[in-house]
């Protein structure tokens, strides 16, 4: 998203933020979405994926994994900037009045739910799974090497892409980027995860129908 965009700051008096038809929408009830910096660059995520893929966000997963890229990548911008506690939350000023959570957020990046057993079809719910596999990724290769695999790997998503599909995009986003340097740790994240299948159970898979093939 090499160009401005229009933002307006005071669209209405909901307590929503949103990205749409190339602008973003920021309201006022409650704490005003524009006093909360991370909201607006996680809205600003939804900018850059649609400049990279117009329309992303077409199927479920699709959507949940744009909610869940918002929200690492205003995460990982503030991060050095918040105590150790609120590094991986998303939204602790707009989010504090009605959060549960301690630190008070709007959203958590260290989730422990898994893929599939743990999506129940609602986008944010849903994006935990991913906003989390990404902070894990953060965690072992560093801010810049995530951000950039993350952001290059959505030229090779489509509209409806899964959460599958994006795994394998960064494994070859690597690939193209680094000459496969961070294969290991991606898989095994996405691997832990739920999102790809073992390796060790792809073979045996393989091994199982060759046998059946031979008789």
């Amino acid at each position: 998203m090499n160009r401005a965009i229009e933002v307006h700051v005071d669209f209405d008096k909901e307590d929503v933020a949103q990205y749409v038809e190339q602008h973003i929408e920021l309201g006022s009830g409650g704490i005003a979405c524009s006093e909360d910096a991370e909201i607006i660059v996680h809205e600003y995520g939804h900018a850059i994926q649609d400049d990279q893929v117009p329309g992303f966000g077409a199927a479920n997963e699709t959507m949940a994994m744009g909610e869940g890229f918002g929200d690492f990548l205003a995460a990982s911008f503030f991060c050095d900037r918040k105590p150790l506690l609120m590094q991986p939350t998303f939204s602790n000023w707009n989010g504090a009045p009605s959060s549960k959570e301690t630190p008070p957020c709007m959203r958590r990046l260290d989730s422990k739910k898994k893929y599939p057993k743990d999506i129940v079809n609602d986008l944010y719910d849903d994006s935990a799974i991913w906003s989390a596999s990404l902070w894990q990724l953060r965690e072992k290769l560093g801010a810049p090497a995530t951000e950039t695999l993350v952001i290059a790997h959505h030229h090779l998503l489509s509209r409806t892409a899964t959460f599958n599909d994006a795994a394998n995009a960064l494994l070859i986003t690597d690939k193209q980027l680094n000459g496969g340097a961070n294969a290991d740790v991606i898989r095994r994240v996405f691997e832990a995860r739920g999102i790809l299948k073992r390796a060790r159970k792809v073979a045996a898979v393989k091994r199982k129908k060759r046998a059946g093939e031979k008789r």
